[in-house]
């Protein structure tokens, strides 16, 4: 694969807008974070759900396996 030589400026550009989205991630779930204890059972477990979707999602976009479906 033929790869252009990029600039310095350009591999900074490329990184931050690769993790942009991971960070305006977590900037939006701040405010669930700080109110944790004061969440219902039911909110935490649907917060739980979804801290877990974000994980997988992680681990999918930068470069990992798939998460496997828990076997019952």
């Amino acid at each position: 694969m033929f790869v252009l030589p990029q600039a310095g400026w350009q591999r900074v550009a490329v990184v931050a807008l690769l993790i942009l989205p991971l960070v305006l991630v977590v900037i939006l779930m701040s405010p669930a974070l700080l109110t944790w204890p004061a969440l219902s059972d039911k909110k935490r477990s649907d917060f739980r759900e979804l801290v877990q979707k974000f994980v997988d999602w992680v681990q999918v976009a930068g470069g990992g396996a798939p998460p496997q479906p828990p076997h019952c």
